[in-house]
């Protein structure tokens, strides 16, 4: 009867997580011959749960889709958990208190956040009940079956390796069992050191890519004591406490008592170092049933001993955990933890469908670019819905899936998982097409944006074939960029703007265009006087293209410098030159070798300083650069210094993205100059960079 309650509630509760259709991506690649990938050619491990994609796997293998596979599974894993749990219970009993009613059972199939993952499409039920398993037979003089039950555990989730390390510390504790030790054992050296060397061999990483993506190497106690109290409070176990406490005595000579007493411990504790999870009640759901059969132990125990009236106080107590008690709303994210039921019911189990705005969005994705890996690289952080219902190769800004933005350093903590983000730079270095991130700043964001089901897409360069696609469904919104063009008023009292505007034509239109477009475009701003014909012959080429008729005369080589003739003042320019971004910065694009930096380490964006070149003589026309970091005009700058003036300043767009600038110096040819660059803002978006400083002139 309770597993038939159980079983009833946890349909009605029935859901599927987005991160659960990572391990269906990930089974149905191996099964088409891709290999265990997310994206078929990447071989990243973006799970932890190999045990679970096989089985997901193994069902794809014989036709049945990993949404019914995966609840059917789930589901046996609940009720498999709460017999194990009954079986527990009554091994450790009394013999005298071994009654029908199964208290421990009972505690659980009244749980919430226990029942609620009797679905999930994850593999947490399946791991909990196979810890129970382990457990169960070790009490039942076992120990082969033990082990093997907790290895298989550990491939389910790494995490539970804990409670297979605590029973067999626990089973080594008891001189009498210590001869069991070794067939425990067994099962380790032979099933789980093979599996984990050919892991190891196949992705050539120790420890999974969600490992450094979720910065589990790290401290995060205070997230974790969050999680932990928001946890136990939704799942209402206080009061399960007395019992528990009761039942820990009762057990504490015995192997139950020993097991608890190391995993307990070492499980609360390792959930507090990672900062525990951001779904509501996950990281708790192995730990719930070994303290329910521990409070039905005590129980029992002070029945067996004749103290009915503690007994039913200390039940009664326990028993509050069944009121219906929601601690967070539908839908809401608080303390960086979510009811992820709440986001992703199932709608339909077959053809599977989640009631998501994801799924109106892969819709909305199908309906474009039709399905299949021939789709557009799409970057979202949310990968698991539309990624597996489209088949579209796919970027995790999260990193889940991408080891470059997994090792990313986590520029500040928050949310776990969720922590580290794909850089515009990174994503364009990549070359996504398609992305729900804002790539180039807010006043150019508009331009870039489709709008296919709830959130904001953006394109990340105007290409043809991808315009068609969304005009052709209906996707009218996107800003038409030749008209955009033709209709383009520079403002010629801000120079700065101008320079960014043309950044932001090169990177997102120009550069997936044929070379005419440009040389037309740059060819009637050079009419209005927007630009000087120097400046405009430099303009109306694709980037890194040598201009007809130029040639280099002199060029700034920021890897070969006299540290001993530049000129510093303030902390921003410490560490001149810079050969990668620093920490806490966002990758930069465009950039190459060395170059100038003024966001520190120590400080961030709050250092300031200025930074001044030797001397060097002006041999030619054109002086070409590339800048980025904040737009700032006047406190943000590089300048070309002339007999003590500014010439030629330049500042950046708001991008970590280096756009070029060039400067018409003909007119200072022969003469004495310097590079200054500035920083004196020390707020949001307070530094420079500059790279690749060249000197052009005509050709003879």
């Amino acid at each position: 009867m309770v597993c038939a309650a159980a079983l009833a509630w946890a349909w009605s509760l029935r859901w599927i997580a987005d991160d659960a259709f990572i391990s269906f991506r990930y089974a149905r690649n191996l099964v088409e011959g891709h290999g265990l990938v997310f994206n078929p050619g990447e071989v990243v491990e973006g799970y932890t749960n190999f045990l679970w994609t096989a089985l997901i796997a193994l069902a794809f293998a014989f036709g049945v889709p990993p949404g019914i596979a995966s609840v059917a599974l789930s589901l046996l894993a609940l009720i498999a958990a709460l017999l194990l749990t009954t079986r527990i219970g009554t091994i450790v009993s009394p013999r005298r208190t071994r009654t029908v009613l199964p208290i421990g059972a009972l505690l659980l199939a009244s749980s919430y956040v226990f029942v609620s993952f009797g679905t999930s499409g994850l593999e947490t039920m399946l791991a909990a009940a196979l810890v129970l398993l382990s457990l169960e037979r070790a009490l039942c003089g076992h120990p082969l079956q033990a082990g093997l039950a907790g290895v298989l555990a550990t491939m389910a989730h790494p995490d539970h390796g804990l409670f297979y390390a605590a029973l067999g510390l626990a089973l080594g504790l008891d001189g009498r069992s210590r001869r069991e030790l070794l067939r425990f054992a067994l099962p380790f050296v032979t099933v789980y050191v093979p599996y984990f060397l050919a892991r190891w061999g196949y992705y050539g990483s120790f420890f999974p890519n969600t490992y450094h993506a979720k910065s589990a190497g790290d401290f995060y106690f205070s997230q974790g004591m969050v999680y932990l109290l928001v946890c136990t409070a939704a799942a209402g176990i206080v009061g399960w406490a007395p019992m528990f406490l009761t039942g820990l005595h009762a057990q504490r000579r015995k192997l139950l008592g020993r097991f608890l007493l190391v995993a307990v411990p070492a499980y609360v504790l390792y959930l507090l170092k990672i900062g525990g999870d951001f779904m509501l009640g996950r990281l708790l759901v192995p730990l719930l049933p070994l303290l329910a059969l521990t409070v039905e132990a005590g129980a029992r125990h002070l029945v067996a001993t004749r103290r009915f009236p503690c007994a039913a106080v200390g039940v009664a107590l326990a028993a509050t955990s069944a009121l219906p008690l929601r601690f967070l709303r539908p839908a809401e994210k608080l303390y960086h933890i979510a009811d992820e039921r709440t986001f992703y019911p199932i709608e339909r189990l077959h053809p599977l469908r989640i009631d998501s705005p994801f799924t109106a969005w892969s819709d909305r994705l199908l309906e474009t670019f039709g399905e299949g890996p021939n789709g557009p690289l799409t970057a979202t952080g949310c990968v698991g819905i539309v990624a597996y219902r489209t088949g579209y190769p796919m970027l995790d800004v999260f990193g889940l899936t991408d080891p470059q933005v997994a090792r990313q350093p986590v520029l500040q903590r928050g949310r776990p998982g969720h922590e580290k983000l794909a850089s515009p730079a990174y994503l364009i270095e990549r070359g996504v097409m398609i992305t729900d991130q804002i790539v180039y700043p807010p006043e150019y964001a508009k331009l870039t944006e489709v709008q296919p089901g709830f959130l904001p897409l953006h394109l990340v360069g105007y290409r043809e074939d991808l315009v068609r696609s969304l005009r052709a469904v209906g996707q009218g919104g996107l800003a038409d960029m030749p008209e955009v063009l033709r209709a383009y008023q520079p403002p010629v009292s801000d120079p700065a703007r101008v320079a960014c505007d043309l950044w932001f034509f090169e990177m997102y239109y120009f550069a997936h265009q044929p070379p005419q477009v440009r040389k037309d475009f740059v060819r009637g701003l050079r009419e209005r006087g927007t630009l000087s014909p120097r400046a405009a012959d430099m303009y109306a080429l694709p980037e890194q293209e040598m201009p007809a008729g130029w040639q280099r005369a002199a060029a700034i080589d920021f890897s070969n410098v006299d540290l001993r003739a530049w000129l510093r003042a303030g902390s921003a320019f410490d560490r001149f030159p810079s050969h990668a971004p620093a920490q806490g910065q966002a990758g930069i694009a465009g950039r190459v070798g060395p170059f100038a930096n003024s966001f520190t380490d120590e400080q961030g964006d709050a250092a300031i300083g200025a930074l001044q070149s030797p001397p060097f003589r002006i041999e030619g026309d054109v002086i070409t650069l590339r800048v980025g970091g904040g737009r700032d005009a006047d406190r943000l700058r590089v300048m070309l210094i002339v007999d003590g003036h500014d010439v030629a300043h330049a500042t950046g767009c708001g991008s970590e993205i280096l756009g070029r600038r060039h400067w018409d110096v003909a007119e200072h040819r022969g003469k004495e100059a310097r590079l200054m660059v500035v920083d004196l803002q020390s707020q949001g978006w307070g530094h420079v960079l500059v790279d690749e400083v060249e000197v052009w002139r005509t050709e003879p």
